[in-house]
């Protein structure tokens, strides 16, 4: 990406164009959940910072720092003021760790390596009616959180940076749930009602392919 690059993704025009930005979709992931993981948003705060400042923070090459902050800035998560500057605009806000709406700790598990393996897990789901996610990891979800405790720990910053979230907009998820990837996933992991004991999943369209048919049972998720 050059200095110039403002267009990422592609302007929505013609059917191939809205077909490739959707293709983008992950790129759009990963880059918000790299701005998480260094939490970029906590380190504008205060207003405009020159990339050098994050950089240094966070301990990043700049150059390579600064191509992902203007990719973000084509997103909308942040923008550029002045050349090689960046503040915060409010879908950034949302990345912060003391915004009382912040999304950050989601945000870094849609983007994670373990999430990942389960949605390139499709076609096993589409083949078996088994869990994507399952398979890819070899067990249960909740068996493999409590044998990976730093996957376990970003699962639950994950589920108490979305449960106020997904408390608010219950009125509005439920339509569009099945539709767009982060409202798959949401269903697939904080939707829990509680039966006989046991929390379980709703059986709702494309989260059952990530999760299989229970989604598992984790105790320490929390219900919402």
């Amino acid at each position: 990406m050059t200095e110039t690059d403002t267009d990422w993704p592609p302007a929505r025009g013609t059917p191939e164009s809205r077909l490739l930005a959707m293709m983008l979709g992950v790129a759009g992931t990963q880059l918000i959940g790299l701005a998480a993981h260094f939490g970029i948003a906590d380190l504008l705060r205060d207003g405009p910072k020159p990339i050098g400042t994050p950089a240094e923070a966070t301990g990043t090459r700049e150059q390579a720092l600064l191509q992902a902050m203007r990719a973000l800035a084509a997103l909308g998560i942040f923008a550029e003021p002045q050349p090689r500057q960046f503040v915060n605009i409010p879908l950034g806000d949302l990345l912060r760790s003391d915004d009382p709406n912040s999304l950050r700790g989601y945000a870094v598990l849609v983007s994670s390596a373990m999430i990942l393996r389960g949605w390139a897990n499709l076609p096993h789901a589409v083949q078996t009616d088994e869990g994507a996610l399952d398979d890819a990891l070899g067990m249960e979800v909740c068996a493999y959180l409590q044998q990976n405790p730093a996957d376990a720990a970003v699962f639950d910053a994950a589920m108490f940076s979305v449960s106020g979230q997904e408390a608010a907009c219950a009125g509005h998820v439920e339509v569009d749930a099945d539709i767009t990837p982060a409202g798959i996933l949401l269903r697939a992991i904080a939707r829990h009602t509680r039966r006989g004991g046991k929390r379980k999943t709703r059986d709702i369209g494309p989260r059952r392919l990530l999760m299989g048919r229970a989604g598992g049972c984790c105790s320490r998720r929390p219900e919402i």
